[in-house]
């Protein structure tokens, strides 16, 4: 029989822990009372992109944050006057942008300032430290809920409803289950036969089928237990 030359599939026998590769660890960065959503926030709920997955009471965040949104739009009522008299030509679209607050609402883009002097005029009346002040809130106001940044599944979960939440506590983890990485050692003599971006099929005599994957890393260290 003629030797016919060709690739040939290598059977490496490995074990090691089976990790989503995308997974969020979940703190809070503000405090308040756990509110109840839609999903009970418990360890095996899936959740889509965008959709929310906790909410902490935030009324009187959000009653600071539309006190301060009143306070500015009545230092621009206050300032329009006298651009009028120093500043003719910018007056109009200042008066525009008054019209755009909604106190209820977030704060619209700040016009487009054209030199130093109109720089100038807005900052010795305080309108820039108001504006910034107020988008600085308005983030930190969008803290009290958190949405799933992914389509994925909570892998735990570290608490319930009603409880008092602080800033920096542990809420739970978040994780991608579709998008999987097994990390597995093998010993010297295979390790000539992997190469990163290498294809490899998967299988397992504990379950059933297989699975299509790549090898995405290949790590430099020795482990000296194996």
């Amino acid at each position: 029989e003629s030797v016919q030359n060709g690739n040939v599939a290598t059977g490496i026998s490995i074990a090691g822990k089976l990790n989503a590769r995308k997974k969020v660890e979940l703190y809070s960065e503000v405090s308040g009372v756990l509110q109840r959503t839609e999903k009970e926030f418990k360890e095996g709920v899936s959740y889509r992109k965008g959709e929310v997955m906790l909410r902490i009471e935030s009324a009187e965040q959000r009653m600071n944050v539309v006190s301060q949104r009143s306070g500015l739009l009545r230092s621009l009522a206050q300032m329009i006057p006298d651009m009028r008299i120093d500043l003719p030509e910018r007056a109009a679209k200042w008066e525009a942008f008054l019209s755009s607050i909604d106190i209820e609402k977030e704060l619209p883009a700040i016009p487009e300032m054209q030199d130093n002097k109109e720089k100038l005029f807005l900052s010795g009346r305080n309108i820039l430290d108001q504006y910034y002040g107020i988008r600085s809130q308005e983030e930190r106001l969008a803290k009290y809920t958190l949405s799933a940044p992914f389509d994925g599944i909570l892998s735990s979960a570290s608490i319930d409803p009603g409880t008092n939440v602080r800033p920096g506590q542990r809420l739970g983890e978040f994780i991608q289950p579709k998008d999987l990485e097994l990390e597995a050692a093998v010993n010297v003599a295979d390790a000539a036969s992997i190469s990163e971006g290498q294809a490899v099929d998967l299988w397992s005599d504990d379950l059933s089928g297989n699975w299509n994957g790549s090898v995405r890393r290949v790590s430099g260290a020795l482990d000296q237990s194996t």
